[in-house]
């Protein structure tokens, strides 16, 4: 090439450069970027050149950074697109940890400023603060509201949520649902300055302990044993940090209101109360005790009570016909709120305190609303669960060999509004059994209401059992005559186990009581109507209830770490299906038993992280149907359903042609061309009521 065309071609470059037209590498724009922003203050144009940086993508640190200045921009500049832009640095740079923290900080923050402002707006707001797993019975949530501690079902530990980042961690490392020796905890509470948490535990010899360890999971101590309680829940500390309010949940189905003290572990009980796991709150200066329990045996009402921490001084606060359950203290110590239905439907009240007892008449505050509660944060926030659940029960017709869907599903023509699950058929096949919960009724701990449908004349009769059945997870059973069913559930403290209910009188009748701290879930009748057969546990069994001796036979026991195995008997009464796990996350047994008793023998495995949702003979007894279910490892991510089909010796097993993959509680009808089930969808989330509180601060 001549001199010439060299000094023209060198020319031409530097004109392109000079017009801005080359080819920029990302360390070019991001120095651009950043003199816009920092020394022109020209943010949309910073802006602009950062996400070319980050569209290049060929040097991911650099990227990152530029992310994370794209959130610096906006916040610059007012928009609500930082939020999004911070969290566009935790999702796509996870491996950048220096600037995913970073990100995770300023996020924390907007989140939090944009709370404070909503708090300090002095409207009254109701804000979902988390849908994802975490919130349960007993979590711990800081004084902030932003770290929510729970348990780490998979192994047992302890574990913490950041509510603003979605960031997990565990702060315990004993757990032993995945290990042999079986140990979880459940239920805890932050100490006054957020560094501490106390909470339950059970170790593998059974033995209840209260526990307490730093936030960031060092400094673990047993504050407390006791071989006489079935759980100990903490509930609050004092202000001082001196001693932890507490509930010994014990054997015989009571409990005690009990103080424990950090220092040395002594407990000094306030007060016995009749019924286990009153929502109880200490007053912000310590001084005070309120809780709420029900006010008589067979009774799902509730009332409010209140008294010192020494136990005197002890009265009623809230007490009205209808359900009163609290919900905390207000931070000046001056109110008792709690949770009503005395106008039909659920709202929050609040009630004066003065002296340690009701000062004035309940305020009405808002309605609609029936919140579990988790803490009523020092700046007057409400942190509650919901549970909201849409089941109906269905019918769809099948083929018997496949399972092949020959029509759609048909929902049962109710004329009462409310939910309805867990049905079953009668031995004629002419009626349908299934629990209903309506109105204020879907709470968990009401009574039951069991409905009996007639598919021919679609006329529907409920009857009120007067035995207290938890919605989801007991199902009622046909005895083989027709005339009544079998539910288990609660009449009182002391009758509580299987139920047998008179259809259509309602007249129940105890046939098995359950011993105290062990519960049941799954039953099934022999053919002749004169065995029951159950699942039990703590510790789990399977078992066989002969009712003219009131014998037990013992089929099967398990190590099973937590819930019960699913049962199902063959046509013939011969034998009986069963699961069977005895740690979190392996696979699952399927294994069958003479029902008389004998030595079980495994059919079927599944592969680890596969759990059974539901087995059932099919109606010839020639084979055994299970749904299999693999949850996504992604939290929208779609789960692995499939119904498997195999003969009781297990040596053929095929795939199923059935799609009801959301469906629940299959029963076959006694012609084995159809099916009952349940279908439909649950949430439980954390929700926060901000400034509730100001309209009774002004009214005062």
């Amino acid at each position: 090439m001549s001199k010439v065309a060299t000094t023209i071609g060198l020319v031409l470059v530097l004109a392109v450069i000079g017009t801005g037209l080359a080819p920029q590498s990302a360390a070019d724009l991001y120095q651009r970027a950043l003199t816009m922003e920092k020394a022109e203050g020209n943010l949309e144009e910073a802006i602009a050149l950062y996400q070319k940086v980050v569209d290049k993508g060929d040097d991911e640190a650099l990227a990152a950074q530029a992310q994370l200045h794209i959130g610096f921009c906006y916040e610059k500049l007012g928009l609500g697109k930082a939020r999004e832009a911070y969290q566009r640095v935790i999702d796509r740079f996870p491996r950048q940890v220096d600037v995913v923290k970073t990100a995770r900080d300023k996020l924390a923050q907007l989140v939090a400023a944009r709370a404070d402002k909503r708090v300090g707006s002095g409207e009254i707001n109701v804000r979902r603060v988390f849908d994802d797993y975490g919130p349960e019975w007993g979590n711990a949530l800081s004084s902030d509201g932003r770290y929510l501690v729970y348990t780490d079902w998979t192994t047992g530990d302890m574990a913490v949520v950041d509510l603003i980042t979605k960031e997990r961690r565990r702060i315990t490392n004993d757990g032993g649902l995945d290990k042999t020796e079986k140990a979880c905890g459940e239920t805890s509470a932050f100490s006054p300055d957020d560094k501490r948490v106390a909470y339950g535990w059970q170790g593998a010899d059974k033995v209840s302990e209260l526990r307490v360890i730093d936030f960031d999971g060092t400094d673990r101590r047993v504050l407390y044993r006791d071989e006489n309680a079935i759980w100990i829940r903490p509930h609050a500390w004092s202000p001082d940090g001196r001693t932890i309010l507490i509930n010994l949940m014990r054997r015989d189905g009571g409990c005690e209101i009990a103080l424990l003290s950090v220092a040395d572990g002594k407990v000094r009980i306030v007060r016995k109360v009749g019924f286990k796991d009153p929502e109880m709150a200490l007053s912000p200066d310590g001084t005070l005790i309120a809780y709420s329990t029900r006010s008589q045996a067979g009774s799902t009402k509730r009332e409010i009570f209140i008294m010192k921490t020494d136990g005197t001084g002890h009265e009623a606060l809230v007490s009205n016909p209808a359900d009163d359950y609290l919900l905390g203290w207000s931070p000046d110590g001056r109110r008792v709120v709690f949770a009503s239905d005395r106008t039909g439907s659920f709202g929050v009240w609040a009630i004066g305190v003065a002296n340690g007892r009701a000062d004035g008449a309940p305020q009405w505050i808002k309605s609609d609303l029936t919140p579990t509660p988790v803490r009523l944060t020092p700046n007057g926030t409400l942190h509650y669960m919901t549970y909201e659940s849409m089941f109906e029960v269905y019918t769809a017709p099948i083929e018997p060999e496949t399972g092949k869907s020959l029509g759609a599903p048909t929902a049962v023509k109710s004329q009462r509004t409310g939910v309805r699950s867990n049905p079953d058929w009668s031995p004629d096949g002419k009626r349908l059994v299934y629990k209903s919960f309506s109105g204020t009724e879907t709470k968990y701990e009401a009574d039951a209401l069991i409905s009996v449908y007639d598919l021919g004349s679609g006329e529907e009769t409920q009857i009120e059992a007067g035995v207290a059945s938890p919605l989801a997870v007991i199902e009622p059973r046909w005895r083989p005559d027709g005339r009544s069913v079998l539910l288990v559930g609660a009449r009182s403290r002391e009758e509580n186990g299987i139920f047998q209910i008179d259809l259509p009188g309602g007249a129940a009748k105890l046939l098995v009581k359950v011993p105290a701290g062990q519960y049941i879930f799954q039953t099934a009748w022999s053919p002749d109507g004169k065995s029951i057969y159950y699942t039990q546990g703590n510790p789990v069994k399977v078992l066989r209830r002969d009712l003219t001796s009131g014998e037990d036979i013992e089929l099967a026991s398990m190590n099973g770490p937590i819930g019960l195995p699913r049962i199902s008997l063959s046509p013939d009464g011969k034998w009986l299906a069963f699961t069977s796990l005895d740690k979190m996350l392996e696979p699952v047994k399927l294994m069958l038993v003479p029902a008389d008793g004998g030595a079980a023998r495994e059919i079927y495995r599944t592969e680890a992280g596969v759990m059974i949702q539901w087995i059932s003979w099919t109606v010839d007894g020639r084979s055994i149907w299970v749904k299999t279910y693999r949850a996504s490892s992604e939290p929208k991510g779609k789960h692995a359903i499939e119904f498997l089909g195999m003969t009781p010796d297990g040596q053929s097993i095929r795939k199923l042609e059935m799609s009801l993959l959301g469906a629940m509680d299959l029963r076959f009808h006694p012609d084995g061309r159809q099916v009952a089930f349940t279908a439909g969808q649950s949430k439980l989330e954390l929700w926060a009521l901000e400034n509730f509180l100001r309209p009774l601060i002004k009214a005062k």
